[in-house]
């Protein structure tokens, strides 16, 4: 009897070749080799969009001390926790040791002293780093990427619970169909999105007492 496979199992893609990836499947390789990366190899790669000044120490005050997490190696570290949704803060810590271990030293570095530091990190700056960023990538867009010659922009909403704390109960309070102490405070999102680039261009916070369209 005949083998109706014209060739061996495991063999086609062999001969013919493997099929393309989507884009979304090589978005996906690229975020997950951004997520192992080092800290330096972060650098590397996002360092050329970021303005140095902007990550410099403070000439005093907040951040102006030279610490075991210096400004720039926070933001770097915590980028990377980002990148990894679910990490750890001990895996943070690792990549900042062997940060340090390819420069020859070796700082006694625990989480909490990381946690110190990313709760240091200035949200202004950051804010204008978001500003900035979402500009080059505007200005990268040609012609051809955008819709019928048109700019769109794609608006997004969500939700998110947060510490159960007296100050953030008084600003985002818990859903009323929950007895108190049994709930979180919950913020509601709704952002803006450049549909040519996917670049996230701002976002708005509210209560889950305001709608929708009053947050777009």
């Amino acid at each position: 009897m005949l083998n109706p496979t014209p060739f061996l199992p495991g063999l086609s893609h062999r001969l013919f070749g493997r099929s393309r990836r989507s884009q979304l499947d090589q978005l996906r390789a690229q975020s997950e080799q951004c997520r192992q990366s080092s800290l330096s190899r972060l650098c590397e790669i996002f360092g050329p969009w970021l303005p140095t000044a902007m990550l410099s120490p403070s000439a005093k005050g907040l951040n102006s001390r030279q610490r075991t997490y210096p400004l720039p190696l926070t933001f770097w570290a915590f980028l990377s926790q980002v990148l990894s949704p679910g990490s750890s803060c001990r895996e943070v810590v690792r990549k900042v040791q062997a940060w340090y271990a390819a420069q020859g030293q070796s700082p006694d570095s625990s989480n909490s002293a990381y946690c110190q530091a990313r709760g240091r990190l200035p949200l202004a700056r950051l804010a204008q780093l978001h500003q900035m960023l979402a500009h080059k990538l505007s200005a990268r867009i040609t012609t051809g990427e955008l819709w019928l010659g048109r700019r769109v922009k794609v608006v997004d909403g969500t939700g998110l619970s947060m510490p159960d704390t007296a100050a953030n109960q008084k600003v985002w309070p818990q859903p009323g169909g929950q007895k108190p102490g049994c709930g979180f405070p919950v913020v509601k999102l709704a952002a803006s999105f450049c549909l040519a680039s996917g670049a996230l261009l701002d976002w708005v916070e509210g209560t889950l007492k305001e709608h929708d369209l009053r947050l777009f």
